[in-house]
């Protein structure tokens, strides 16, 4: 027979041993349901691919529109395509909210960094983005808030190609929209490379208007991006180089997601998918017709 003091001890420890184990059933209850979750919209995605092929033409393409959202777009006069009548929709999960003001989704969209679904992968943490047709997945958080932040900056291209294409009176885009919302590889963060500085930013937004910082103080219109030292006689011929240093884009097919760093770009995709077979630009060796004499000349150049 043990003292009553004993018999104390034994009784707080089974209850710690009990509590410790109610513990760990939840936890294995909450990472279930998550995983749950995660299937759930993998699966989604899934089938939702599997229909827009289903009733496409072929697997490269699908029926114009089919993911086009009610509103129309505006015919904005070109100097201001970037900055008037914007509608951007924050596409996180059942999220929804449609922003005018850029600022202000991006200020919105960081809000959803702390949502981001954790499941566990062969014992290590993965972090999946609840963005619409994204599902991104890594260990790494870090680089999950940059690929979340670069969400609010595509939706801002998409918003200024949905008024671009009617701007520009283009036809619409026939691409699998499927991929719409899948974002290039942010492994590391982005970096200014100008002579001088090493800062470094999560957010795609940030990086850009630190680099106009840099080209609005330029002596001489120089590019001080390490290893480069090219000279322009105006800034605005700076402004368009040091993109190429960046990968800055400023539009993007709103249907399938591409995204380039001019309007005329973006023409050339659509105008390549909508070729009026009357068209005089064909092809002298394998008869394939152009929309245009420049897109001629791209398509002669791989004979």
């Amino acid at each position: 027979m043990g003292t009553p003091s004993e018999k104390s001890k034994k009784q707080q420890l089974l209850r710690c041993a009990d509590w410790l184990q109610k513990q760990n059933s939840q936890e294995q209850k909450l990472s279930l349901q998550n995983q749950n979750d995660i299937q759930f919209i993998i699966q989604t995605n899934a089938d939702r691919k599997n229909f827009l092929l289903a009733v496409a033409e072929d697997e490269a393409t699908v029926p114009a529109g089919i993911d086009e959202i009610s509103m129309e777009p505006q015919t904005v006069p070109l100097k201001k395509l970037r900055v008037e009548y914007l509608q951007m929709e924050c596409e996180w999960q059942s999220c929804r909210w449609w922003f005018n003001d850029y600022e202000a989704l991006q200020k919105h969209v960081r809000n959803h960094i702390s949502e981001v679904h954790v499941i566990q992968d062969e014992g290590e943490a993965q972090y999946v983005c609840l963005w619409d047709v994204c599902g991104h997945k890594t260990s790494d958080f870090k680089e999950m808030i940059r690929h979340i932040n670069y969400h609010a900056y595509h939706a801002r291209l998409l918003a200024i190609g949905f008024n671009g294409r009617a701007t520009l009176k283009l036809a619409r885009c026939k691409k699998d929209s499927s991929k719409r919302n899948q974002l290039p590889p942010l492994k590391c963060d982005h970096c200014c490379m100008w002579t001088g500085c090493d800062k470094r930013f999560s957010s795609i937004q940030g990086f850009f208007d630190h680099m106009k910082l840099h080209v609005r103080y330029a002596e001489g219109n120089i590019c001080s991006w390490a290893g480069c030292g090219a000279m322009f006689p105006r800034r605005a011929l700076l402004t368009m180089h040091v993109r190429s240093h960046t990968k800055e884009r400023l539009i993007a097919c709103y249907h399938c997601g591409m995204h380039f760093s001019c309007n005329s770009k973006l023409s050339d995709h659509l105008l390549r998918q909508n070729v009026y077979p009357q068209s005089s630009h064909r092809c002298s060796v394998c008869g394939v017709v152009c929309a245009t004499a420049y897109l001629l000349r791209e398509h002669a150049r791989q004979h």
